[in-house]
C-alpha cells in the first residue's frame, strides 16, 4: 500500500508514518516542516521516506499573527500536494492541510483520511467559552481562529475517513452530526524504551512538600488553574507544583500562577526535550492531567510507563487507559474543585505501598500495548477498512 503522510509538526504523525513503513508491501513518505535529516535523526525514523520542506518550519517559528500562520499553513499544504507522489492509494492529511487543495484533489482516487488529535473544535470552543468568561482568559486556539474552524468543517466533510485518539473524541464528532462510521480511534502510544525505567523509585509523601506534576503547554484549557483551585481546599499539606511546557501568555492565567495560594508553589520550567522528561515523571508524587478538553494527551502513558501515580481528567481522551483505582485515578470534573480537591485527598491518605501498586499496575497497562506498535497496526488496520469507491 503506497501512503503519503502530510503534516508540518504533529508528531504522533511522525509515530504513525515510521509504524506503517514497519508493516509489510507498505510504502510510506512523510511530507513536514522539518528538515529531513533532523527529523530522521530526533524521531529515529528508520522505515518511511522523509521530505522535509524547512523553510516552512523556520516561517511557522517566526510568526505571530494569526493570518501569518494561515497563510503558511495554505501555502505549505499547497507546496506539498504538487511534490506529492503519483498512484498515492492512501493520503492522510493532518488538520488543516487538506483544505487547501480540496479542489485540486476532487480528480483523483487515492482515499483522503484527515487526522485530528483534538476534540471536535465545537465542543472544545464551547467548553472553553465558558472558562474564559469565568476567569477573564483571552481566546486561543480554534475558538481564537475562525478560519482554523471554517477549514475544518470543510475538511470533515470531505474527507473518506476521520483519524481521532479516543473514543471520547469520535463521541464529540458524532454529537456534531458526522457519520459514525466515517470516524476511526487509534489511541497513541509511548516509547517504552525512553519511559520505562528498572530503577526503583519511592512513594512516600511528604506532607509539607508534595510533588505534582503537569506536562503540557501552560495554557488555559489544561486546566492548570483549576488544580490550583483543588489544592487550595486540601488542608495539611503543602505543594510544589511543576509545569513542564511552553510557559503562560494569557494574563488572567499568568496572574493565578504568580498568586497560587498560601499552601503552593508554582515551578514553570518551560519546553523540554522529550529524551529529558523521564527525569520528572520519576521524581514526581503525583501526576495531574487535569485538561478541560483534550484529545488524548499522549503525556498520561508516558507518566503510566514511568510509574508515576497518575489522576486524569474526564475530559481527556488519555483517561481510557485509566482503570479507575486500579491503574490510576479518573478526576470525574476538573471544573467542580471540591470533587477534585477530594481525591488529590485520597490520594495522599494511601499507603506507599498502594501507591506503588497502582503505578506499577500503570506501567503494565502501556506496556502491554507494545510502545508504538499497536498504534501502527490500529493505523493499518483503520486504513484498510471500508475502502474508497471514488472514481477517477
Amino acid at each position: 500500500m503506497k501512503i503519503c503522510i502530510v503534516t508540518m509538526l504533529r508528531f504522533h504523525l511522525f509515530n504513525q508514518a515510521d509504524e506503517l513503513g514497519k508493516i509489510e508491501n507498505n510504502k510510506v513518505e512523510l511530507h513536514t516542516a522539518w528538515n529531513a535529516n533532523i527529523a530522521n535523526k530526533k524521531f529515529f525514523l528508520n522505515h518511511i521516506k522523509v521530505n522535509g520542506y524547512w523553510i516552512f518550519g523556520i516561517f511557522l517559528y517566526l510568526s505571530l499573527h494569526s493570518y501569518l500562520l494561515k497563510r503558511i499553513n495554505y501555502q505549505f499544504a499547497r507546496y506539498v500536494y504538487k511534490r506529492l507522489s503519483t498512484n498515492i492509494d492512501k493520503i492522510i492529511f493532518c488538520s488543516t492541510h487538506l483544505f487547501p487543495n480540496i479542489n485540486l484533489i476532487k480528480d483523483i482516487s487515492s482515499e483522503i483520511v484527515v487526522d485530528h488529535g483534538s476534540l471536535h473544535p465545537n465542543f472544545e470552543m464551547n467548553l472553553m467559552k465558558k472558562e474564559n468568561k469565568k476567569y477573564n482568559f483571552s481566546e486561543s486556539g480554534n475558538e481564537q481562529k475562525s478560519w482554523i474552524r471554517n477549514w475544518l468543517q470543510e475538511e470533515f466533510e470531505y474527507a473518506d475517513k476521520i483519524f481521532v485518539c479516543s473514543a471520547l473524541a469520535k463521541k464529540t464528532f458524532i454529537d456534531e452530526g458526522l457519520p459514525e462510521d466515517k470516524i476511526y480511534v487509534n489511541k497513541l502510544g509511548v516509547s517504552l524504551e525512553q519511559f520505562v525505567s528498572s530503577k526503583t523509585r519511592a512513594y512516600d509523601i511528604e506532607s509539607n512538600n508534595v510533588n505534582i506534576l503537569c506536562v503540557g503547554a501552560v495554557i488555559p484549557r489544561k486546566g492548570i488553574h483549576r488544580l490550583i483551585e483543588a489544592l487550595k481546599l486540601v488542608e495539611g499539606y503543602k505543594f510544589t507544583v511543576t509545569c513542564v511546557g511552553t510557559k503562560p501568555k494569557d494574563p488572567s492565567l499568568k496572574k493565578i500562577l504568580d498568586n497560587p495560594g498560601h499552601n503552593i508553589s508554582v515551578v514553570l520550567t518551560g519546553p523540554i526535550e522529550q529524551s529529558k522528561l523521564s527525569h520528572y515523571y520519576t521524581k514526581t508524587d503525583i501526576f495531574i492531567l487535569s485538561s478541560i478538553c483534550d484529545g488524548f494527551g499522549m503525556v498520561t502513558p508516558q507518566a503510566m510507563a514511568s510509574k508515576s501515580v497518575c489522576l486524569v481528567s474526564n475530559n481527556a481522551g488519555s483517561r481510557e487507559l485509566i482503570k479507575d483505582n486500579h491503574n490510576g485515578f479518573i478526576i470525574p470534573n476538573v471544573l467542580d474543585s471540591q470533587i477534585f480537591s477530594q481525591l488529590i485527598y485520597r490520594v495522599l491518605k494511601l499507603t506507599s505501598k498502594e501507591r506503588q501498586e497502582i503505578a506499577n499496575e500503570a506501567s503494565r497497562t502501556v506496556c502491554s500495548l507494545l510502545g508504538w506498535s499497536k498504534y501502527g497496526n490500529d493505523v493499518h488496520k483503520n486504513l484498510i477498512k471500508n475502502v474508497s469507491q471514488k472514481q477517477i
